[in-house]
Formats: structure tokens, C-alpha cells, sequence
């Protein structure tokens, strides 16, 4: 059996001659899941266009993740027809919510990697404009962390499946 392509390349022929083996690393495992979360995402913005063209109305269609995932809960909350899924479509949303928190720390952050041991974890600091000021966060990132949130990504990815069946099963009853 022969190894994957990528297993038999020299890890720098991915990167720029200034990265070490440790910041390529950290690519590979930030992008897996960057890769991820587009996939769920794109599926979830499927099915919100689902919602919106069914039961949207007058309002403008939602654009940003956060106004999705309230007009999601509208939906599941205020029609009859999508009660006999409400709970397990409500759960669904702050699941997600609670995955986008962690998604948004990733993406948010500045991390830097110890550019000789790329065990240790990334470094990630933070500042953001809050009411009153700034507020600087400071956080230790191991990479391998980085992997439960791809693995609640893939498993919320999996759970909208199931969602996907029920909801396309509405119109074919009616």
C-alpha cells in the first residue's frame, strides 16, 4: 500500500521559504477546520433559503450567521406546521451557537506557533472594541483542541442531515 501523496511531500514545498514546520502545521489543522465549518455552514444557509422562501414573508431574507440562526428559531418557534420538529431543531440552533462561539475564537484571534516545537500550543491574543474601551484576551490554543471543533462540526453537519429529510418531507405532505 502506498502512503497519500501529501504524506510522501517535504511539508515546506506548501508553504513560503520564511515558514517553519510548526506555523505549516498549524495551517493544515486551522484550515481542516476552516474547511469544516464552510460545509455546515453552506448546508445550514441551504435550508434557512428553505425557511425563508416557505414561511419569510415581508422581512428581508437573513444574511449573517447570527440573523439566521434567529430567524431558524422564529421559524420552529411560531409555525404549527414545523412543530413535530421544534425541539429537535431548537436544540440544533444552540448547539450551533455554541459551535460558532468557538469557531469565531479561531477566526478571531491572532495565533502564533512556537516556531521550533509544533506540540506546543498556539498562542492567540485578541483585542475588541467593547462599550466602554478595548478588551485584550490572552489564550493557550492546543492544535489538538482545535480538532473537537471539527468533530462538532462534522456531527452537527451529520444532525442537519436528519433535519434536511424531515423539512423536505413538509412539502411532500402538502
Amino acid at each position: 500500500m502506498t502512503e497519500p501523496l501529501l504524506r510522501q511531500l517535504p511539508l515546506g514545498e506548501f508553504g513560503l521559504p520564511s515558514e517553519s514546520d510548526s506555523e505549516l502545521i498549524s495551517y493544515i489543522v486551522v484550515g481542516r477546520a476552516v474547511i469544516h465549518w464552510g460545509s455546515l455552514e453552506q448546508n445550514y444557509n441551504y435550508l434557512v433559503a428553505y425557511l425563508y422562501r416557505k414561511f419569510g414573508g415581508a422581512i428581508q431574507p437573513p444574511f449573517g450567521l447570527k440573523r439566521k440562526i434567529e430567524f431558524w428559531n422564529q421559524c420552529f418557534q411560531q409555525q404549527d406546521s414545523l412543530s413535530y420538529m421544534r425541539d429537535q431543531a431548537l436544540k440544533f440552533s444552540r448547539d450551533l451557537v455554541e459551535a460558532k462561539n468557538q469557531r469565531d475564537i479561531l477566526l478571531h484571534f491572532a495565533w502564533q506557533s512556537d516556531r521550533k516545537d509544533p506540540r506546543k500550543p498556539l498562542v492567540g491574543r485578541s483585542i475588541r472594541s467593547i462599550s466602554d474601551g478595548h478588551q485584550k484576551e490572552a489564550m493557550d490554543l492546543p492544535l489538538r483542541a482545535i480538532n473537537g471543533l471539527v468533530n462538532k462540526t462534522n456531527n452537527l453537519n451529520l444532525r442537519l442531515m436528519g433535519l434536511t429529510f424531515q423539512l423536505l418531507g413538509i412539502s411532500k405532505r402538502k
